[in-house]
């Protein structure tokens, strides 16, 4: 039996397509984008922003006389395993704490409470490279086959900001609060300004 010509015309143009993008697997090259911290997480108001390196930030937050230290660091090609990154930093004891909603990762070292995650573009927040993993996974729709296919994205986002909020030792956090502040992070490109 035949099969329609245009069965076989579509499968040529993916074949093609797919060819391609296998050939040639990014036809633009992004920019590395500076970090730019909110103004405002979840009643926090921001006082200051400290050094800013090309791919990462710190910036100081206040809530009444409680203040927050939040580093934020871009990372475009991450595996979003929180401890293994702080491994190379300062090996530490990180306690994984996971909810529906959020995965982050606890510490504390130095008189000081660190929570620690990664936000990707999707919004999920994450502590460990199975559950990033996972939301990457998730994201594989047939919108984002054909956007890869055509070379306009990648096949699945990697990217990764990699965020840690540190308290004094005096000041420790309920979960409430910590859960309500990475559920009120602004989207994940609000944070990046691509150089002009």
């Amino acid at each position: 039996m035949i099969k329609p010509l245009w069965k076989i015309s579509f499968l040529i143009v993916v074949a093609v397509a797919i060819a391609l993008r296998l050939v040639a697997p990014v036809f633009s090259a992004t920019p590395t984008p500076a970090v730019t911290p909110p103004q405002v997480i979840a009643q926090w108001q921001r006082v200051d922003v400290g050094t800013q390196q090309d791919t990462q930030v710190t910036a100081t937050y206040q809530k009444g006389y409680q203040s927050l230290s939040l580093t934020a660091t871009y990372m475009p090609n991450s595996r979003g395993d929180v401890i293994a990154l702080w491994q190379r930093v300062k090996p530490v004891g990180i306690k994984i704490i996971a909810t529906a909603q959020v995965e982050y990762g606890y510490f504390a070292d130095q008189g000081q409470n660190h929570i620690t995650a990664c936000l990707s573009p999707d919004q999920s927040i994450t502590a460990t490279a199975e559950r990033f993993a996972q939301n990457r996974r998730a994201a594989l729709t047939p919108a984002r086959w054909l956007s890869w296919a055509i070379g306009t994205q990648e096949l699945r986002d990697w990217r990764c900001l990699w965020l840690t909020m540190t308290t004094p030792d005096s000041q420790i956090l309920a979960a409430s609060e910590i859960i309500k502040l990475w559920q009120s992070l602004p989207p994940f490109e609000q944070w990046l300004t691509l150089p002009k």
